[in-house]
């Protein structure tokens, strides 16, 4: 006869339960990685003003001069490029911050 050892089940303590600090990391892992997707989605005009404007830290006229045109092509190539992310991560924050936080666009 072969005899099967199985694991009692450890009670619920302290140190099985995540810190606050460890699940902070992990939600914001998270969002970066479907950040970083998303990103990836966005039509490549838009996904270049975007990378070059918030990665690489580029003003808006360092980036209108390496994509030869005017500094308010870049300034709405990169509205845009936010408002598609917005689009693409509503559902990311429907799940962590519940379906009542909605982005809308203020009137002019």
């Amino acid at each position: 006869m072969e005899h099967v050892f199985i694991e009692a089940p450890q009670k619920p303590s302290e140190k099985n339960v995540p810190s606050d600090s460890t699940y902070s990391q992990v939600v914001a892992g998270e969002i970066r990685s479907a950040v970083s997707e998303a990103v990836t989605r966005l039509p490549e005009i838009h996904r270049l003003v975007y990378v070059l404007s918030e990665e690489q830290r580029m003003s808006y006229r360092e980036i209108a001069d390496v994509m030869d045109c005017p500094v308010g092509t870049v300034s709405s190539r990169k509205v845009e490029a936010v408002k598609k992310l917005r689009q693409l991560l509503q559902p990311l924050r429907d799940e962590f911050f519940g379906k009542g936080l909605h982005y809308q666009e203020k009137s002019k």
